[in-house]
């Protein structure tokens, strides 16, 4: 993630530690580069100046500040956080701080669902009051679509509630959609194909301002339980998975756990959501897309199992994610 500001407000951040301790420690997150809107002469004048908080801030937390180059391309750098005005911040999924410097991570919501509560859209309410900002997002959740006998779409359902009230109604950029799940190895799977073609269409037309490109990764083999759904700057847990609602009621006991990438952000308190975010798209490439990418590639050359790659991207040869937020994150895995 980027922190775009100005000198002057990073002085008066660093000078307020305690008014602005939030800022500080993620500030000290050596996963976030701090860039200051600054040409290279003021830069090393303010640096070569006695008691310089540039040179402070360096030596204190091992991150050295950057000067923002003026690149804005979010397939490189997909989270951005602007201090300094900027009139197309928004439309690009970047989050704006305002002048007071309001910290945006606060947010810690939790919410129990009973089995067969009727929820009249709650879960749809919820997640659009509580979403920030965003330009891609990626959800993990191996039984999204049920068991094998699950062929009335309801997961399919429950994933069109949640992405629409999480992408945002207005982008000048494409938003990407990564979901990865297992195969509810129906007995008929020329069903379930065409329930994930159909999802996408579906998909496609949430908004129809700008593009939605979609990913789904479905293995027969490999399965990763904890369920998960990461944006730019959201971490979203739910205990029995997003398959929560089942013809307008709760389908079994469950919750959901909704929390901002640094929501916690003091070291004593563990690591934080943005570190866990990374570990996790880690482990989910190393042990489950890596090896369900290479046998979708095979069973689409010879159709010998039940691992897909769907999308709505332009592909030729071997399959590979293109969700930018999962691919800054692996880049080096």
């Amino acid at each position: 993630m980027r922190i775009i500001l100005t000198y002057n407000q990073l002085e008066e951040i660093l000078n307020n530690e305690i008014k602005y301790q939030d800022w500080n420690n993620i500030f000290n997150d050596n996963k976030v580069s701090v860039e200051l809107d600054i040409d290279l002469v003021e830069f090393e004048e303010k640096i070569s100046q006695q008691n310089s908080i540039l040179l402070r801030f360096s030596l204190t937390n091992g991150n050295p500040i950057k000067i923002f180059d003026g690149n804005t391309d979010i397939e490189k750098n997909p989270s951005n956080v602007y201090f300094k005005y900027f009139s197309d911040i928004n439309i690009t999924g970047a989050l704006s701080i305002c002048d007071d410097f309001i910290n945006p991570f606060k947010l810690n919501y939790f919410k129990y669902f009973k089995n067969n509560e009727v929820l009249n859209g709650l879960l749809k309410n919820i997640l659009k009051e509580k979403s920030l900002t965003s330009n891609s997002l990626i959800i993990n959740d191996a039984y999204i679509f049920g068991d094998s006998e699950n062929i009335n779409k309801q997961g399919s359902k429950n994933l069109l509630n949640i992405l629409d009230a999480i992408i945002p109604l207005s982008l000048n950029v494409p938003y990407h959609v990564l979901i990865l799940t297992s195969n509810p190895k129906m007995k008929d799977q020329t069903i379930f194909k065409k329930i994930l073609n159909d999802l996408i269409l579906k998909i496609e037309k949430i908004r129809v301002d700008f593009k939605i490109y979609i990913e789904i990764v479905v293995s027969n083999k490999e399965k990763y339980h904890k369920r998960k759904l990461f944006t730019n700057f959201l971490s979203i847990t739910t205990d029995k998975g997003f398959y929560l609602e089942d013809n307008n009621k709760v389908k079994s006991d469950n919750d959901i756990l909704i929390e901002t990438i640094f929501t916690r952000n003091n070291v004593f308190n563990g690591d934080s959501q943005h570190s866990e975010m990374k570990e996790r798209l880690l482990n989910l490439n190393k042990k489950f897309v890596k090896h369900a990418l290479s046998d979708a590639y095979l069973n689409s050359l010879s159709n010998h199992d039940k691992t897909y790659y769907v999308t709505n991207f332009d592909y030729e040869g071997e399959k590979v994610i293109k969700n930018r937020l999962f691919n800054y994150y692996c880049r080096e895995s």
